[in-house]
């Protein structure tokens, strides 16, 4: 108990009767507890007010406040554990497609036969790539400008720019450019015609070139196209052509 400060007067019964003084410090005395213990419930009991010893923090309206905040963070917490079962629901099904597919995808790849390598067209690669590189002479480009321009001081040059031209073509050997032998003249010049049938091989790749040169044909009686550049070179153009435009029809 807190006894209150002030005097107080006897009444006719005996009992005491506070005075405006008693009053006066009194309500200041509320005043004081309610500040300073702001936990405090009090009672007032004739000139005495009682203080417990457990006091709330918070007013009613911050009870009420906290209450409702409490009940917004739950009602958000809820809501964010739906929200996070409905993603993963979604990604399930979003990912169950992909996975089926890649599941049957394999399926079929293990029932289904790998082609392996063709023994039989690989022997007969193997033979035209060795006919062709082994049929004729084949030269590095030093040696073709060594024929050509003796005294030219970059012979290297001067092979690549008929190359350039469209005059030549070459092999490429591991990293070493080689020309056949029977594109040249006696003097070591490209032979004028080679150019119009590499114009009517555009696209073809330099070993398919090659082989055509290196390959019989009944057009030419039997010889091989390269062996009739020398003497005959016109009919070797007429015959890329031919062969050219029987592959374009079939």
């Amino acid at each position: 108990m807190a006894n209150l400060k002030g005097s107080s007067a006897r009444s006719a019964d005996g009992s005491f009767v506070p005075t405006e003084r008693t009053r006066v410090e009194n309500t200041a005395l509320y005043s004081q507890i309610a500040k300073g213990y702001p936990r405090a419930r009090y009672a007032k009991v004739g000139d005495e007010i009682k203080v417990p010893a457990r006091m709330s923090l918070l007013s009613p309206l911050d009870k009420a406040r906290l209450k409702a905040r409490n009940k917004i963070d739950a009602h958000m917490l809820t809501k964010l554990k739906k929200d996070m079962e409905v993603l993963g629901r979604r990604l399930d099904v979003l990912q169950r497609p992909a996975v089926d597919d890649r599941r049957a995808t394999k399926a079929l790849i293990e029932e289904t036969p790998i082609r392996g390598l063709d023994q039989v067209k690989d022997k007969l690669r193997r033979r035209g790539v060795e006919a062709v590189l082994s049929g004729t002479e084949w030269l590095k480009a030093k040696e073709v400008g060594e024929r050509a321009a003796p005294l030219a001081e970059n012979k290297h040059s001067l092979v690549s720019r008929w190359q350039q031209a469209g005059k030549i073509f070459s092999i490429e050997r591991a990293g070493v450019k080689y020309y056949p032998n029977y594109i040249f003249d006696a003097l070591g010049n490209p032979i004028p015609e080679v150019a119009e049938v590499l114009k009517s091989f555009e696209g073809y790749t330099p070993i398919r070139v090659a082989s055509w040169f290196e390959s019989t044909s009944s057009a030419a009686g039997g010889k091989r196209p390269r062996e009739l550049l020398s003497n005959e070179p016109k009919s070797v153009i007429e015959l890329a052509k031919a062969h050219v435009e029987g592959a374009l029809h079939g």
